[in-house]
């Protein structure tokens, strides 16, 4: 789901996608949980990638716990 690579833009422009389908959906929240969504938030927060990366990833996972 989320390119890990030196460049960051990849990583965060697929949560900031996610996060904006996921926002307007609740069906869209329960398949991006089934479709394993949250263990690959987790890893990118692990990951070296850029605050803004993160801070987008962490919105998502809350917004997910919350569906």
């Amino acid at each position: 789901v989320f390119m890990m690579s030196s460049s960051n833009d990849g990583s965060e422009h697929a949560a900031a996608a996610l996060l904006a389908v996921c926002r307007e959906s609740r069906a869209a929240r329960s398949e991006a949980v089934g479709a394993g969504v949250v263990t690959q938030l987790l890893l990118l927060l692990q990951s070296q990638c850029g605050a803004r990366a993160k801070a987008k990833a962490r919105a998502l996972l809350k917004l997910l716990k919350s569906r």
